[in-house]
């Protein structure tokens, strides 16, 4: 069994590409952006050009940097134990080791950020963390430089309209609260469900962006934290200059399985960690984790999750080349992500030989966006009506009725006669904000011409959007459901829900004088105003209605008749 457990998890010292490793050199229309440079690990940096230099990551920055470009250390900013107190015979080694960073980004002209690890825990928690954020907030002249700040898990910052940074504290979700009680008390966010709850919220209001989540801790690695060890590891375990071979695979296994560390991918809090942030995070439409750690570079495309390892800062490691990987190595470095004004984003990873830094390795991440062809869509729909309904899935036999109930197969399988609305046309006429919905709602936020906000909601749930939600820790991602048992199964379980129940909550309000919004339900057709949301939107049934929330109560009110009127007419083949 040992034998086999290190052949299955063996990593090596050298440098790997996949063979099926693209790189698609971004048109001559298309301008760079950003550069987002990436260090991650630096925490043993020294301004000595022998010893742990990162004179190469310095002189890209100043090469290529811009004033719109962004450096980001990926935490472990120092060994071995954070920044101790003045007092503290290792305070001067902690400090210049964090000199050495900011050193390599006086002459950047860009934005630099620092995010912790979790040796920047190691020195009393929150009062270590502090300190630094402290130091390189004077060091820089900038109070912005440490994020999240304050010891606190989570914080967005938009950097335009198509560009949104997700800064995560991943060590605050993994140490221990009961060792550190006041932790929290400077934050909003008291819980690891908020935290979660947060992070959605900023995930979904951004899905449309490209979207940098930055984290110490990698989703993805093929490196010891992921049970990826050298052969080394397996005969002289922790170090051990006495070779102990059968107890080093033993110890391996062990935090392959996540049992000896919480800092090992696979250990319960880590996971859990991990797996509701890759969940949230395969719901937007161009996300890049990009983290540290692991002291290797590492680019792995997975089950639709960019993962970008970029913690070869001052250490290196051996990394194997998993499912997914791209490129891999050992060799110190740093990575760069350029992002384009057509959307598409490039990797980059340099290897540092002491002060110089050499191009190794670029790759693909996202394509770039092309515009859906709208050009054979009709544009005619003035005053038609459509029967729509869904039939198809709403046909049960007796047995499968009687096993499972009625529901409201019949409701769904029912042709209803609406109006065919497009949005350039209706109600005067609305712009797309955004994709919005939950885990079974497909919707559309939308503007109209008075700026007030509207939702625009498919009156068919998604099967796979749940699925997708509750089992990707079963790396079971939306491919896996479509046309499926279990999908068809879920489909039918949201038969057991009226479709049009919330259409009664108009008229109810009225009678005892509640304010409330006034659904509509209509037949949107594929049409040109959709644009690219053509793609999964159109030729379906849709509840359009205000959204409150956005400051509408004072029109979203006590009647509209006509609307009413008219919903109660389209349903009333159903009564």
């Amino acid at each position: 069994m040992a034998l086999a457990f290190i052949v299955l998890s063996c990593a090596t010292y050298s440098t790997k590409i996949a063979e099926d490793s693209t790189y698609t050199q971004p048109p001559s229309t298309a301008k760079k952006t950003h550069s987002i440079f990436l260090l991650g690990d630096a925490g043993f940096a020294s301004q000595d050009p022998d010893k742990y230099s990162i004179d190469g990551f310095k002189d890209i920055l100043e090469a290529e940097g811009q004033a719109d470009d962004i450096a980001i250390f990926l935490g472990d900013n120092i060994y071995p134990k954070g920044l101790p107190p003045k007092k503290d015979k290792t305070y001067d080694a902690a400090k210049g080791y964090l000199d050495a960073q900011v050193a390599a980004i006086t002459n950047f002209k860009g934005a630099a950020y620092f995010i912790p690890g979790n040796h920047d825990w190691y020195s009393r928690g929150l009062p270590g963390l502090k300190r630094q954020e402290e130091y390189l907030e004077k060091a820089t002249d900038n109070n912005e430089v440490f994020q999240p700040e304050k010891g606190c898990p989570i914080r967005t910052k938009s950097i335009n309209d198509d560009l949104e940074i997700i800064f995560i504290d991943t060590q605050w979700f993994m140490v221990d609260w009961d060792k550190h009680p006041t932790m929290n008390d400077d934050c909003d966010i008291k819980s690891r469900n908020d935290f979660f709850l947060e992070l959605e919220g900023e995930l979904k209001k951004n899905n449309e962006k490209t979207i940098i989540v930055a984290t110490h801790h990698p989703a993805i690695t093929y490196g010891p934290h992921g049970g990826y060890f050298a052969a080394r590891q397996h005969l002289f375990p922790s170090g051990s200059k006495i070779p102990l071979p059968i107890l080093g695979s033993f110890v391996a296994l062990a935090r392959s399985q996540g049992g000896v560390t919480n800092q090992d991918r696979y250990n319960k809090r880590y996971d859990e960690l991990m797996d509701r942030i890759t969940t949230m995070v395969t719901a937007s439409d161009r996300a890049v984790i990009v983290s540290g750690h692991e002291h290797t570079l590492q680019y792995i495309d997975l089950d639709n999750i960019k993962q970008i390892v970029s913690g070869a800062g001052s250490k290196s490691n051996p990394v194997a080349l998993g499912p997914g990987a791209d490129f891999v190595s050992s060799s110190r470095g740093f990575a760069v992500l350029d992002i384009y004004d057509d959307r598409s984003s490039k990797v980059r990873f340099y290897t540092m030989d002491g002060a110089t830094a050499t191009l190794v390795h670029s790759a693909d991440v996202h394509p770039a966006e092309k515009p859906f062809d709208t050009s054979g869509l009709p544009t005619d729909f003035e005053n038609e009506t459509a029967a729509k309904a869904y039939k198809e899935g709403t046909d049960k036999t007796d047995g499968y009725r009687w096993f499972w109930g009625d529901h409201y197969r019949y409701v769904y399988g029912t042709d209803i006669k609406v109006p065919v609305v497009t949005l350039d046309e209706f109600m005067g006429g609305f712009t797309i904000e955004r994709k919005g919905g939950g885990h079974q709602t497909r919707s559309l936020r939308l503007i109209d011409g008075q700026g007030r906000n509207f939702a625009l909601r498919a009156v068919k749930k998604s099967a796979v959007q749940f699925l997708q939600t509750v089992a990707f820790k079963d790396n079971y991602v939306e491919e896996d459901f479509k046309e499926t048992l279990t999908e068809d199964v879920l489909l039918d379980f949201y038969t057991s829900s009226h479709p049009f129940a919330s259409f009664t909550v108009g008229p109810l309000s009225d009678a005892i004088g509640l304010y409330h919004t006034n659904p509509q339900l209509v037949y949107m057709p594929k049409h040109p105003a959709l644009g690219k949301y053509n793609e999964e939107f159109g030729d379906e049934l849709y509840i359009i209605e205000e959204r409150p929330d956005d400051g509408f109560l004072d029109v979203a009110s006590v009647g509209n008749p006509d609307d009413i009127e008219s919903t109660s007419d389209m349903l009333a083949n159903l009564r």
